[in-house]
């Protein structure tokens, strides 16, 4: 008899399987709401432990696969146009530290 797992399933393992891989951080060591690139290999490219009106979170943001290149005024602009950056003021959201930093 054979065994024929769905592509659910094997989604579901190779998720389990990527997880005990990640590269682990020092959450204690981070300072507070200062933004901090995550090492090789994670699923986001920086991590930050994020305090607002006496709440604290560690947030992760950025797609490590994409090149950023905030130094460019056209990009720049397009970016924070695209992600309505003038409305971000959640420290504890991802889409405000990805504003902040381009």
């Amino acid at each position: 008899m054979q065994w024929v797992l769905s592509g659910a399933v094997l989604l579901a393992l190779s998720k389990v399987a990527r997880a005990s891989e990640m590269p682990k951080v020092d959450k204690s060591t981070l300072k507070v709401n200062k933004p901090r690139r995550l090492p090789k290999g994670s699923r986001k490219e920086f991590i930050v432990r994020a305090r607002q009106n006496g709440r604290e979170r560690i947030v992760r943001f950025g797609d490590p696969k994409m090149p950023n290149r905030p130094s460019d005024p056209k990009r720049r602009a397009n970016f924070r146009a695209r992600h309505n950056c003038k409305e971000k003021k959640n420290k504890l959201k991802a889409g405000y530290w990805a504003c902040k930093k381009w």
